[in-house]
């Protein structure tokens, strides 16, 4: 688990003020919204940063259950042998 926080801490540290700048333009865009002020512009920004948000966490979900089905195969492999060795 060490390896998996080490190189989540790396990302965000390369990657912060870029995640942090796009939050900020939905906010801007949400708090406009309530006031009938969200301009085009505004939301296509908006919309574009939420979805490259979005994409950027499915990229990482992703990848961690390909892990953790990595090692639930390496696991029941385990236990097989096991079951195998005591039969």
């Amino acid at each position: 688990m060490d390896a998996l926080h080490e190189r989540l801490r790396t990302v965000w540290q390369q990657h912060r003020a870029e995640v942090l700048e796009r939050l900020r333009l939905i906010e801007r865009a949400v708090a406009a919204s309530s006031t009938a002020e969200l301009g085009e512009m505004l939301r296509s920004d908006a919309r574009r940063s939420a979805h490259m948000l979005g994409g950027a966490l499915a990229i990482e979900i992703r990848d961690k259950v390909s892990e953790a089905n990595d090692a639930v195969s390496k696991i029941r492999e385990i236990k097989n042998q096991l079951k195998e060795r005591s039969t």
